[in-house]
C-alpha cells in the first residue's frame, strides 16, 4: 500500500512540475509558507505545524499545490519523554470557485500525502539513554476548504483553510488542521 501510495505521488508531482505541450500555455507559478494549529487524539494533543508550498496553475480555476509540512509534539507519561514528529509531503489539486481576477476566492479540494512519522523515547529515571527511535511511513488523503485573499498592491495572497487528514492506520490518528498561510504569485 505505501508503494503504491508513493508511487501515484511522484508520478502526480512529475506531471505537475512537467512543461506543458500547448505552446500559448501560460506557466503560473506561485511559492509560499504556511502554519497552523493540528488536533491529534491525546497523548500527541493539538500543536503548531508549519511547512511551505509550491502552487502551479493547470486552468482559470483549477490548481496544484505540492506541499511539506512538519508537526511536533513531546510529552510526559510514566516518567518517559516522548516526542512525536510528522512530517508531511503531499500533493492537493484545487478548484477554485471565483475567477481567478477576484479578490476573494473561495476554494474546495483534496489530495493524498505521504506521512514521516518518528517518536523518540527517553528517560534518564529509567535508564533509556540515548533515546530510542522508531520511524515509518504512511500514506493517506486529505480534504479542505479555504479561502484565499488576493492583495491588489502586490502579488501576494493570503489564505486560511481547514483541512482534514485521513491516515487509515490504527497507529496514526486521523487529524483536522486550521491552516494560514501566505503565497508570493511569482508568475501569475
Amino acid at each position: 500500500m505505501n508503494r503504491t501510495l508513493s508511487l501515484i505521488f511522484t508520478v502526480s508531482v512529475i506531471h505537475l512540475l512537467a512543461p506543458s505541450s500547448d505552446t500559448n500555455a501560460q506557466v503560473n507559478l506561485n511559492v509560499g509558507i504556511r502554519g497552523g494549529l493540528s488536533t491529534f487524539e491525546e497523548p500527541i494533543g493539538s500543536g503548531p505545524q508549519f511547512g511551505g508550498h509550491v502552487s502551479v496553475k493547470a486552468t482559470s480555476n483549477v490548481d496544484f499545490d505540492v506541499m511539506a509540512e512538519l508537526f511536533s509534539s513531546t510529552w510526559d507519561e510514566n516518567q518517559l519523554e516522548t516526542t512525536w514528529r510528522n512530517l508531511l509531503t503531499g500533493v492537493t489539486g484545487r478548484y477554485n470557485f471565483s475567477p481567478p481576477t477576484g479578490s476573494v476566492i473561495p476554494y474546495i479540494g483534496a489530495g493524498m500525502c505521504l506521512h514521516r512519522i518518528t517518536k523518540e523515547f527517553s528517560s534518564s529515571t529509567l535508564g533509556v539513554t540515548p533515546p530510542t527511535r522508531q520511524s515509518s511511513t504512511e500514506g493517506c488523503m486529505h480534504a479542505l476548504s479555504g479561502v484565499k485573499f488576493n492583495l491588489t498592491a502586490v502579488p501576494i495572497s493570503i489564505f486560511v483553510e481547514g483541512r482534514y487528514m485521513a491516515v487509515g492506520d490504527e497507529k496514526t490518528p486521523d487529524f483536522p488542521s486550521l491552516l494560514v498561510g501566505v503565497t508570493l504569485n511569482i508568475l501569475d
